[in-house]
């Protein structure tokens, strides 16, 4: 499946056991992933989000060029833990003496969050929704090019068309509709697809 628009948050370096969380938003979905370092914390976070059954190469992709300035920490594999700390709060977590580190057990990690939003199951929607999705402002934003989303747009509304003609006993219209969906979702790409 793919991601339609995420968020990305940058949560820092935190104690594992005081976390307080990360929840969804206004987003369907989301997962937060920690590491040694902001590199490692987005690759979790994004593993964890390719176990939900979601495309995440077009995301990476995306978020390495969307965020460069955070993105070179990322790919250059820097602000460890160890290293934050050292210039952070040197006294608590090295020896005066020989600067050695000596938190080895603080389960302190770097912490990414990602809410997003994936490509609903459009059969699976009441009329209201089909409706509300086709009229969505969902920019463009690189993970699905443009013409696919205008085919998932077009899907819904005609989806819609159907739900309606059907409660009103007008299978025939239905039919025809639903003809119509059939035609646009044979021209999905297969990760666009449900």
């Amino acid at each position: 499946m793919s991601i339609i628009r995420y968020q990305l948050d940058d949560l820092g370096i935190e104690h594992s056991q005081y976390f307080p969380g990360y929840g969804k938003g206004s987003f369907g979905e989301s997962a937060c992933g920690i590491g040694e370092n902001p590199r490692e914390a987005l690759d979790d976070c994004l593993d964890q989000i390719a176990q939900q059954g979601f495309d995440t190469e077009a995301l990476e992709r995306d978020i390495l060029a969307s965020f460069p300035a955070f993105c070179n920490d990322i790919a250059n594999d820097s602000a460890g833990v160890v290293e934050h700390l050292r210039r952070e709060n040197p006294s608590e977590w090295f020896d005066d003496d020989s600067g050695e580190f000596v938190g080895d057990d603080c389960e302190l990690y770097y912490h990414i969050g990602i809410r997003f939003d994936g490509v609903p199951n459009l059969d699976a929607l009441e009329r209201d929704e089909l409706e509300a999705f086709a009229g969505a402002s969902i920019d463009d934003c690189g993970l699905i090019d443009g013409e696919q989303l205008a085919l998932l747009r077009e899907y819904a509304i005609y989806k819609a068309h159907a739900v309606a003609c059907r409660s009103q006993g007008n299978i025939a219209r239905a039919l025809e509709y639903e003809s119509d969906c059939e035609r646009l979702y044979s021209k999905l790409s297969a990760p666009v697809r449900w």
